[in-house]
């Protein structure tokens, strides 16, 4: 018997609605919860230990989140929860029940000043999508407090070690708090690929990207398909946008793919037979 490995590419035009990476959102971290299909005030219920992001009065914070669906129309808001759920501030935009509007793509991070100590509270974030009249919403569990404590867990995030200078964050961790999760931290940790950083925020920051036939956190996994003259993905070289042969996103040549199947008018799926195992 026979069994085909097909490689897939599946290429989106979309990538989320709105979901907190800094502070962390409320676990499992979806990014799809619209008001009109979940629970108020978040989309997700505070779990039994959540994990609280902890931050001082009157310290400037630069607040990340994903937000790549560029075809919903509106704005964003961000606004500070207490215990219970109930409106105590909104942050941004100050004025309340204004929402801050985009021309193109909104921003996916922000610096908020935080104006008053609140424990056990949330910070909600909400993206309107004015073309399916609905609203999309993600929460982070936090302490604001007057003054922070020195110790590693508190200013590095338990990520790192507090210095007079700043975090010395651990491997596989990165920012000023030590906040952002890695996979590698340069290629050295790729054993067979490259060490890519993202360009916009996301729960992973930098990660394997692996050469042809490897795959695996670390590309540690070989696969028997192996081609090293391959040239219909750009392995190489993943920023070349100019590139005459990879001409689709300068990441893969699409003349090389066998079928491409469209899920729907945004979202298809490229594929190819590279061998037989």
């Amino acid at each position: 018997m026979f069994s085909f490995l097909i490689l897939f590419l599946l290429f989106l035009s979309i990538e989320a609605h709105i979901g907190f990476v800094y502070p962390a959102a409320r676990y499992p971290p979806l990014d799809f919860l619209q008001i009109s299909r979940t629970i108020s005030p978040c989309g997700m219920p505070q779990g039994r230990n959540p994990y609280y992001t902890t931050f001082a009065v009157g310290r400037p914070y630069d607040l990340t989140w994903t937000a790549n669906h560029d075809l919903h129309k509106g704005g964003i808001r961000m606004t500070l929860l207490d215990s219970n759920g109930n409106r105590l501030q909104q942050l941004f935009p100050q004025q309340t029940n204004l929402w801050m509007s985009y021309p193109e793509r909104i921003p996916v991070n922000l610096t908020i000043t935080f104006p008053r100590p609140c424990r056990g509270c949330t910070l909600q974030i909400e993206r309107q999508a004015l073309d399916i009249n609905d609203t999309f919403h993600s929460c982070a569990d936090i302490n604001v407090e007057q003054f922070l404590q020195n110790t590693d867990q508190i200013q590095c995030s338990g990520n790192g070690k507090l210095t007079q200078s700043g975090c010395i964050c651990s491997k596989y961790f990165i920012g000023d708090r030590c906040q952002y999760r890695t996979d590698c931290e340069d290629n050295s940790d790729c054993l067979n690929g490259q060490c890519v950083t993202d360009s916009r925020p996301g729960l992973i920051q930098k990660f394997c990207y692996c050469d042809f036939s490897f795959f695996g956190k670390n590309c540690e996994i070989q696969s028997n398909i192996q081609n090293l003259n391959d040239e219909c993905f750009n392995y190489k070289n993943l920023v070349d946008r100019n590139s005459v042969m990879f001409k689709a996103y300068g990441i893969f040549n699409p003349d090389c793919y066998d079928q491409r199947k469209d899920l729907n008018h945004e979202d298809f799926v490229y594929s190819r037979l590279i061998g037989v195992s």
